[in-house]
């Protein structure tokens, strides 16, 4: 997923608001203005162990965010600069992260560079299954907007998902084709969407599936996907085989894929809404807007 200005511009214009994995920060936050480096760790460390040890999320570091929490402007004028002594790159930035985040999860750091010259910086973390902890010791997750500190059933509830299969479903198309009338006006729009279940954790999952809502102006016209049943807008969607993964490199992989055909529409409009089961791990939910799943020039 590319991170650029436009994107950044994007919540700015939508006034997207913070919620529990997206968090607005201005670049000052990293800064040694009106707080001791000891604040500036503590808080970091506090806002990447709460992403992690909830759902996971995304950090920016370069937007400026009103009393609601929503997104108000770029923060150019105080974004970082190379010329500015002290300001973090991506790599300081995800090194400070390793030292104060423990165990680390994993994490991206992305440079988005504006037009100012300038750049802001974006975190983006992963769901960690064993629970991170901040460098003041404690435990925290992030519920809408808020951090808190875990209370000590909390801890253990965390503590024990070490037991359960730690299950991410990824989404992306392929194959994109635009259908035109005998007029060279786009008609449809026919791509493969492709869903991959991925077990990252040690414990093997045993019995899993996903339920994927599709938006309305989508026809399914083939896909040769196992276990498949649709249900209204539902696609309830089994796996072909079932392997834990037991490393980084996800070889637990399952892939299952149906053939979809849409009228032209604005792709800000449309959105695979997904809930994932795996066990008795809880299940997740997730929202894969259709802006990021397909190339804007390859649709109008």
């Amino acid at each position: 997923m590319t991170w650029d200005e436009a994107r950044l511009q994007r919540f700015v214009d939508d006034q997207e608001v913070e919620a529990d994995n997206l968090d607005f920060k201005t670049c000052d936050a990293l800064r040694l203005h009106n707080k001791t480096r000891d604040k500036i760790r503590t808080e970091l460390s506090k806002d990447v162990s709460a992403l992690a040890n909830s759902a996971g999320g995304v950090i920016v570091y370069g937007i400026r965010e009103g009393k609601g929490g929503h997104a108000v402007s770029i923060d150019d004028e105080y974004a970082f600069d190379t010329a500015r002594k002290g300001d973090l790159t991506a790599e300081d930035l995800a090194n400070k992260i390793a030292a104060v985040v423990q165990p680390t999860p994993v994490i991206n750091v992305h440079r988005v560079d504006l037009s100012s010259g300038r750049y802001a910086l974006v975190v983006e973390v992963e769901r960690q299954l064993r629970g991170c902890q901040a460098s003041d010791g404690r435990y925290y997750r992030r519920a809408g907007r808020t951090t808190y500190a875990l209370s000590d059933w909390e801890v253990r509830e965390l503590v024990s998902r070490r037991g359960v299969p730690h299950v991410d479903l990824e989404i992306s198309t392929s194959g994109v084709e635009v259908r035109c009338d005998p007029r060279g006006n786009p008609r449809s729009c026919v791509f493969v969407v492709d869903f991959v279940a991925v077990n990252r954790g040690q414990t093997f999952a045993g019995d899993w599936a996903f339920v994927a809502s599709l938006p309305a102006s989508f026809g399914f016209t083939g896909g040769p996907v196992r276990g498949k049943e649709v249900t209204g807008r539902g696609v309830k969607l089994f796996p072909q085989e079932r392997r834990a993964a037991h490393d980084r490199n996800n070889t637990g992989l399952v892939v299952c894929n149906l053939v979809v055909s849409s009228s032209p529409t604005p792709l800000d409009d449309l959105a695979i809404e997904w809930t994932l089961y795996a066990d008795d791990a809880p299940p997740r939910h997730g929202r894969t807007p259709m802006s990021d799943l397909i190339p804007p020039g390859n649709w109008e």
